[in-house]
């Protein structure tokens, strides 16, 4: 395996390991039961937007896992890395905010939303990310973090229909995981 591929698998795995704290994050609150006590909603412009574990910890314990090795690769300051952190959060929590009040009332199939959400979510992500970290403004890594949301997001479906810790694990660390590992392509081996 060359080191590019060695790199892509850390990014990969750094990443499911994202992917299964932001599912911790979500469970551990219902599994004590105060999950309700987090649960919240706020309007907006018309629109109630959800507050919630599942619609703000994913995107945060994102960004501050990959972000912490964005900065440990000398990528970004401290400063940028409480930047990718919001980033991170704000893109996760627009999206759900947009499959909520949009794509789950456009389209009929769940493996559909997923993959729109999916690359929604990883757009504007990508987007932020080549806003902070410059060796990011190039069309491929984006292209791959793009497509990697829009693939993964169909696993949507595994959340959806069984609502347990699994099927939400299923959805975030392969994700999550995918996602990190597209970033990769970005880096110098």
């Amino acid at each position: 395996m060359t080191e590019r591929w060695r790199k892509i698998a850390r990014w990969a795995a750094l990443g499911a390991l994202s992917g299964t704290l932001a599912t911790l994050a979500i469970f551990i609150p219902q599994w004590l039961n105060f999950y309700d006590a987090l649960e919240g909603s706020l309007r907006a412009g018309g629109v109630d937007l959800s507050l919630s574990p599942l619609s703000l910890a994913p995107g945060l314990v994102f960004g501050l896992v990959v972000g912490h090795a964005l900065r440990r690769e000398g990528l970004m300051s401290g400063v940028r890395y409480a930047a990718y952190i919001v980033a991170a959060g704000l893109s996760y929590f627009v999206t759900v905010q947009i499959t909520l009040t949009i794509l789950i009332d456009m389209l009929d199939n769940v493996i559909l939303i997923g993959v729109a959400a999916g690359a929604i979510g990883a757009a504007l992500l990508a987007g932020a990310t080549a806003a902070l970290i410059p060796d990011f403004q190039h069309r491929r890594p984006m292209i791959a973090m793009t497509l990697a949301g829009a693939v993964l997001g169909a696993a949507l479906f595994f959340a959806i229909s069984s609502e347990h810790f699994f099927g939400w694990f299923l959805l975030f660390a392969p994700w999550q995981g995918g996602y990190a590992a597209a970033m990769a392509t970005a880096l110098e081996a």
